[in-house]
């Protein structure tokens, strides 16, 4: 008896094994409505239970069924399968991250989105993670915010966390900016009628100068010929480099002027040339965009900052200020806006705690516990822009409906 007994035990212990995502999501109740329709195309479940070493974001019930149209029956209809699957694998990330893997230190995770259609980062579109109040944050496009909620599980390829928002696919820099009521720097590009300089180039990083910034130095632009507008906005593009808050250090930058700007970090602040960097990270679908106090000027690029001013020093000669902004004539106020958050304090900043490895021979269905989300602050919400990035315009192409 007792020999039957350990036989049994021996079998149960070698016959047990770890989920995969598919059936992991389908034991959680609060995963049914994703689960469903994974199960319903096999392209999805071979790219969710594929891959090894990854982190699942899944959008809860209530968050998913504001990206899928959910049946009275519960059936999940495929949709737009292109635009829902990009969606989808903006979801994955690379490494397997734990919920206290994230800290205050905002870390910067590539997804499997490598999409052309929907990104232009070449090592896959990111995510802005950061840990506030006991609560994990996943910060996407347009700045909007999914919070980890309930509970954690690992799974045999990695560790799903459940969200209680679909993340948006971050858009154009033209049309982010029209969103954040930047709307100087969307008329400017206008003018300019460089909005492929903006738009187009792979992993850039992109400084918006503010309206207030404009209208500092508006005088200049009154009987600008489009082709000087253009020269000073193309200086306003790295290129080639996405540079996050994290990254930033002293050195110079590579522009689509083809003149170098100079990034300088001073007492936790940033300045670019003499400008400061008020807003950070603002994730665009080619790269980052940073939100800064002045225009740049190609033909100053030794221009320093004042650290302990309240404003900064303009970087064009005899420029003067302006009440109405002859950049912004013909631009439309957008219907939805999105909130800018204040610039990310630069030094000390690391992202030096790396994913947890997983194996999919010893990893086992477990749970661990997060936090209740919390309140955070308003970052509002629009359409996504799901055009190819090689044809955007200046006002977005292609507002999609997402509930399809």
């Amino acid at each position: 008896m007792k020999a039957k007994h350990a036989a049994l035990v021996a079998f149960l212990a070698v016959g047990s094994y770890a989920l995969n995502l598919s059936e992991t999501i389908s034991d959680i109740p609060q995963l049914s409505n994703m689960s469903v329709y994974i199960s319903q195309n096999s392209s999805l479940q071979s790219m969710f239970d594929t891959p090894d070493n990854i982190t699942i974001l899944a959008p809860d019930n209530a968050a998913f069924g504001n990206l899928v149209r959910v049946e009275p029956n519960g059936s999940v209809p495929l949709g737009n399968m292109s635009l829902i699957s990009g969606i989808l694998q903006y979801h994955i990330f690379k490494g397997a991250y734990k919920a206290n893997d994230f800290t205050s230190k905002s870390k910067f995770i590539s997804s499997f989105l490598n999409d052309t259609t929907f990104t232009n980062v070449t090592t896959g579109q990111v995510v802005r993670a950061v840990q506030e109040n006991n609560t994990v944050h996943c910060i996407s496009g347009l700045n909007d915010d999914a919070q980890f909620v309930n509970q954690s599980r690992t799974f045999d390829h990695g560790i799903l966390h459940i969200i209680n928002q679909v993340l948006t696919l971050p858009q154009t820099v033209t049309y982010t900016a029209l969103l954040a009521n930047l709307g100087s720097f969307v008329g400017a590009i206008n003018k300019g009628n460089n909005i492929d300089t903006v738009n187009l180039p792979k992993d850039a990083t992109v400084f918006i100068p503010n309206n207030e910034g404009f209208r500092r130095v508006g005088s200049i632009f009154s009987n600008m010929s489009s082709d000087d507008i253009a020269r000073i906005m193309s200086y306003h593009v790295v290129k080639d480099k996405i540079v996050y808050s994290v990254d930033m250090t002293n050195q110079s930058l590579s522009t689509e002027a083809g003149e170098d700007l100079h990034l300088s970090v001073i007492n936790g602040s940033a300045f670019v040339n003499s400008a400061k960097i008020v807003s950070t990270d603002l994730l665009v679908n080619n790269g980052v965009a940073h939100v800064i106090s002045d225009v740049l000027n190609p033909d100053n690029t030794t221009a320093k900052p004042e650290p302990k001013a309240n404003e900064q020093p303009v970087a064009f000669g005899g420029a003067s200020s302006v009440t109405t902004d002859p950049l912004t004539s013909g631009i439309s106020s957008p219907t939805s806006t999105i909130s800018l958050e204040p610039a990310t304090p630069i030094g000390a900043i690391t992202t030096t705690t790396s994913p947890t490895t997983t194996s999919s021979s010893t990893t086992s269905s477990s749970t661990t516990s997060t936090t209740s989300p919390t309140t955070s602050p308003t970052r509002g919400a629009a359409p996504i822009e799901t055009a190819n990035v090689g044809v955007a315009a200046i006002l977005g192409i292609g507002a999609a409906i997402i509930n399809v």
